[in-house]
């Protein structure tokens, strides 16, 4: 109960106040009754990986998706925002809803929003985790390059029009 009141707090805050209001929780252990305690940092990083692993698990089981799945994402990336593997998760899930969308027959990728929306999030989240650790390097970095490769030559229509005249 603690800890579903604590991430509906931090999903409707901005990720600089999410790590505050992970920081205090009530208890409600008999020997500290109604008092405030804070969590350390070493239970804040065990908590931020329990919710990586929940939120991935969700992921490939098709529990959640959209919006819910990117606070929890956000939730874990603002708990340890130097952590590589909240940021690889976060890209997986942007790579994984693009191949969905790659799936469906009456979607043109070069033209449709939604796909350069999630190959833009997926480049920069690769890019952060790479930027935060060399550890999944061989996993990120290939997938960051394919993407690039295919969809760099695209013209981006969610992106306002530039006027080349005036460069």
């Amino acid at each position: 109960h603690i800890k579903k009141e604590g991430q509906r707090e931090a999903q409707s805050q901005g990720a600089s106040s999410r790590a505050n209001k992970l920081r205090r929780r009530t208890s409600v252990h008999p020997n500290t009754h109604g008092s405030d305690q804070y969590f350390t940092a070493s239970q804040l990083e065990l908590h931020a990986v329990k919710w990586l692993l929940a939120t991935d698990w969700m992921v490939q089981s098709g529990r959640l998706v959209g919006e819910g799945i990117e606070a929890r994402y956000k939730l874990v990336q603002a708990t340890r925002p130097n952590w590589d593997q909240g940021y690889l998760s976060m890209a997986k899930y942007h790579d994984l809803e693009l191949e969905q969308l790659r799936k469906e027959k009456t979607r043109r990728l070069d033209t449709d929003k939604r796909a350069h929306q999630c190959v833009r999030m997926s480049v920069k989240l690769f890019l952060k985790s790479l930027t935060h650790g060399c550890e999944h390097i061989y996993t990120a970095m290939p997938r960051l390059l394919s993407l690039w490769f295919e969809f760099s030559l695209l013209e981006d229509s969610a992106a306002p029009p530039q006027d080349y005249a005036k460069a």
